[in-house]
C-alpha cells in the first residue's frame, strides 16, 4: 500500500519543490528596481572617478545650492547597487534612468562608461536632456554588488540637483522616461520655439495697425519667455555661456516687464508704476550682469518679488478686462491656471522640490499672460474695427442722405435752368422781332399809312422783312454753325438790298481758326450785331460803300462792318436802343463791341477816289479760343 503511494507522493513533492523555486525566482525578480537612496560626493574638476579621500554623504535628491556651488560645480558620486538574481525568462535588458538633472551628467558601471546627458541635434546645437535613461548590457548584470559612479557638471549662476538612479528593466523604465522626457524637455522646447514664432507673426500682422497697441512690449514678452524657457536646454561655449546663464533668469523675469508695458499700452493709459517699475528692472539689470556668478541666483530671487507683484497686477487688470463686457471666458480660463501653477511651485518648494513631473510650472507663466494679452489685444482691434465699420456704415448713410439731398436740389436746379433757358429764349425772340422784323413792319406800315410809296418801294420793303424773318428764323435753329456760314448768310440777304439801294458791298472775310461750331444762340446774337449794323449804316450813315471783314489781330478775332459816311461824330458813344442791344449781344456771348470813327473815309488800292466823309468801323472782337 506504502509502496504503491510513493510514486504521487514524489510528483506531490516535485510540485511543491518547483512552486518554492519560482516563488523565490518570483520574489528575486520582484527586488527590482533598485534606487539607492545614498551616496558620497567627491568635489573637484577630475576627468576620471577620483579616490574618493574627501567626500560626503549626500541623500537623493541632491541640491547643488550656494555654499557648495562656491566650492566647485563639479563633482563625482559614488553609490552601490545590490542587484537579484534576474529573471532567466525575461527577454528585457537592465536600464539605468535618471529621472532629471539641472546639468550636465556621465555615468559609469562598474568602470565602464554607459553614456552621458548630453546629446547634439541634427543641427549641432547641443542640447542638455533632463531626463537619462541608459542601457545596461547582460555582461554586466549580474547578481550582486556593483559599484555606480556619476561626474555632474553644472554653473555657479543658479541652483542644480540631481535625482536618485534607478536601476530596473529597460522594459519598466521606457514609458517613464518617454513621460518625463515629453514634459521636461519636448514641450518646453515647443513652448519657447512656438512663443517666438507667435512674437514674430503677432508683430508682422499687427505693428502698423494703429488701434494695437502694444505689440511691440507683446512681442518682445513672449521671445524673452521662450528664452527662459530655451536656455535651460541648451548649451554654448565660452565665454557666450556665462553670458547665456545670466539671461536666462533675466529673460524670465523681464517677459512680467514687457507684459506690464504691453497692458498699459493696449488699455491706453499710463500706469504710476510705469517710472518706478522701469527704473528698478533696469538697476536688477544691471546687477545681474555684473554681480559674480554665485550671486545671480540671489539676484534672481530678488527680482521675483517685482516679478511676482506684477503677476498679480497683471492678472487682476487682465482679469478685469475679460470680465467684460463682452466677457472672454477663454481669457478667464487662462488666468484661472496661473494660481495654481504658483501653488504648485509654492507647495514643491516646500516639500524639498517634491514637484509633480518633476517640472517647475512657472515657466508656463509667460505664455499664459502673453496669451491672455494676445486675447485682449485681439478684442480690442475687433472693438475698434467694429466701431470703424459703425462710423462707416453711418458715414455711408449721411453720405448716401447728402446725395440724395444734392440730386433733389440739381433737378431743382436744372427745372429753374430750363425755365430760365425758356424764358433767355422768349426774351432773344423778342428781341430778334423788335431789332429786325418789326422795324422792318413798322416802316413799312408808315410808308404805306403816308400813301407817298411806289411800288417797288413797297416791294423792297417786304422783302426786306421777309430777309429779316428768315435771318431770325435761322438764328432759332438749334444746329451749330461756324462764323464763315454766318457771315454769308448775311451776304446773301444783305447783298441784294444794299445793291438795290446803290450802295457798294464789300467782302473781305478772311477764314478764322477756331469759329466752328458756334452755339446757335452765339451766331444769332452774331448775326443781330451784324445786321444792326448795317442797318445803321442804311438808315443814318449816308455812305456809298459797306465792307464787311474779318480775321485775327493778335489773340483775338474780329468781325467788322465799315462805311464811308457821315460818322458818328459826338454820338460815338451813343445811347440809342440799336447800339445797348449790340453791346449786351457782344457780352452775352463774350465778346465786346468798338465803334471806330475814322479821321477820313477809308480807302483801298483801285478806288477812284473818295466817296464819303469820315466814316465809321463797327468791330465785333471774339476771344481767340
Amino acid at each position: 500500500m506504502g509502496a504503491e503511494n510513493r510514486p504521487l507522493m514524489n510528483t506531490r513533492w516535485y510540485i511543491l519543490v518547483w512552486c518554492v523555486c519560482l516563488c523565490m525566482a518570483v520574489s528575486e525578480a520582484a527586488a527590482l528596481p533598485v534606487e539607492p537612496a545614498q551616496a558620497v560626493l567627491q568635489l573637484g574638476e577630475a576627468q576620471t572617478p577620483p579616490d574618493f579621500a574627501d567626500a560626503n554623504t549626500i541623500t537623493f535628491s541632491d541640491y547643488w545650492r550656494v555654499e557648495r556651488r562656491a566650492e566647485a560645480v563639479s563633482g563625482w558620486y559614488q553609490m552601490s547597487v545590490q542587484l537579484p538574481q534576474l529573471d532567466t525568462t525575461s527577454t528585457s535588458p537592465l536600464g539605468v534612468l535618471i529621472p532629471n538633472s539641472s546639468g550636465l551628467l556621465e555615468v559609469y558601471w562598474d568602470g565602464e562608461y554607459l553614456g552621458g546627458t548630453m546629446a547634439v541635434t541634427g543641427m549641432g546645437v547641443p542640447v542638455v536632456a533632463g531626463p537619462l535613461l541608459l542601457t545596461l548590457p547582460r555582461s554586466l548584470a549580474s547578481a550582486g554588488s556593483h559599484n555606480i559612479k556619476m561626474r555632474f557638471t553644472g554653473t555657479q549662476t543658479s541652483i542644480h540637483f540631481v535625482r536618485a538612479p534607478r536601476i530596473d528593466y529597460l522594459a519598466n523604465l521606457q514609458p517613464e522616461f518617454a513621460q518625463k522626457k515629453l514634459t521636461l524637455v519636448y514641450l518646453p522646447l515647443v513652448l519657447g520655439g512656438f512663443s517666438v514664432l507667435a512674437a514674430l507673426i503677432f508683430l508682422a500682422a499687427f505693428r502698423r495697425d494703429a488701434s494695437a497697441r502694444g505689440v511691440r512690449f507683446l512681442s518682445a514678452g513672449l521671445v524673452a519667455a521662450s528664452w527662459s524657457v530655451l536656455g535651460m536646454f541648451l548649451s554654448f561655449p565660452e565665454p557666450m555661456a556665462g553670458l547665456a546663464e545670466r539671461l536666462r533668469p533675466m529673460t524670465f523675469h523681464l517677459a512680467f516687464v514687457f507684459f506690464f508695458f504691453a497692458l498699459n499700452d493696449i488699455r491706453g493709459q499710463r500706469s504710476r508704476l510705469s517710472s518706478p517699475v522701469k527704473w528698478v528692472s533696469i538697476a536688477l539689470v544691471a546687477a545681474m550682469l555684473l554681480v559674480p556668478d554665485i550671486r545671480v541666483y540671489q539676484i534672481a530671487v530678488l527680482w521675483s518679488l517685482l516679478t511676482y507683484s506684477l503677476g498679480i497686477w497683471l492678472l487682476v487688470r487682465v482679469a478685469q478686462a475679460a470680465a467684460g463686457p463682452p466677457r472672454h471666458w477663454l481669457i478667464l480660463m487662462a488666468l484661472s491656471l496661473v494660481p495654481v501653477i504658483v501653488l504648485h511651485d509654492i507647495t514643491g518648494v516646500v516639500r524639498g522640490g517634491d514637484f509633480w513631473a518633476d517640472q517647475v510650472l512657472s515657466l508656463f507663466n509667460p505664455p499664459l499672460y502673453a496669451f491672455a494679452l494676445m486675447m485682449v489685444l485681439i478684442s480690442r482691434a475687433r472693438m475698434h474695427l467694429s466701431t470703424v465699420e459703425t462710423l462707416n456704415r453711418e458715414l455711408e448713410d449721411r453720405v448716401a442722405a447728402k446725395h440724395a439731398e444734392l440730386e433733389d436740389n440739381y433737378e431743382r436746379v436744372a427745372q429753374a435752368e430750363r425755365r430760365e433757358a425758356v424764358l433767355n429764349e422768349r426774351e432773344r425772340m423778342v428781341r430778334e422781332m423788335h431789332d429786325g422784323l418789326g422795324n422792318q413792319l413798322v416802316s413799312t406800315l408808315a410808308m404805306v399809312e403816308s400813301r407817298r410809296f411806289a411800288a417797288e418801294e413797297l416791294e423792297a420793303a417786304l422783302r426786306d422783312s421777309l430777309d429779316d424773318m428768315r435771318m431770325m428764323v435761322h438764328s432759332l435753329d438749334r444746329e451749330e454753325s461756324d462764323l464763315m456760314q454766318i457771315l454769308a448768310l448775311v451776304r446773301e440777304r444783305v447783298e441784294p438790298r444794299l445793291t438795290r439801294q446803290g450802295l457798294e458791298f464789300r467782302w473781305r472775310v478772311d477764314d478764322v481758326p477756331n469759329s466752328d461750331h458756334l452755339l446757335p444762340e452765339t451766331a444769332g446774337h452774331i448775326l443781330r450785331i451784324v445786321q444792326e449794323a448795317l442797318t445803321n449804316v442804311i438808315k443814318h450813315a449816308g455812305a456809298h460803300t459797306i465792307t464787311l471783314a474779318s480775321g485775327v489781330e493778335g489773340d483775338r478775332r474780329f468781325v467788322s462792318i465799315a462805311d464811308d459816311g457821315c460818322g458818328f461824330g459826338e454820338r460815338t458813344n451813343g445811347r440809342g436802343r440799336g447800339l445797348i442791344h449790340m453791346r449786351e449781344r457782344a457780352a452775352q456771348i463774350g465778346g465786346e463791341l468798338e465803334i471806330v470813327c475814322a479821321t477820313g473815309g477809308e480807302r483801298d488800292e483801285g478806288d477812284e477816289g473818295d466817296k464819303g466823309g469820315n466814316g465809321t468801323r463797327v468791330v465785333l472782337w471774339l476771344d481767340a479760343a
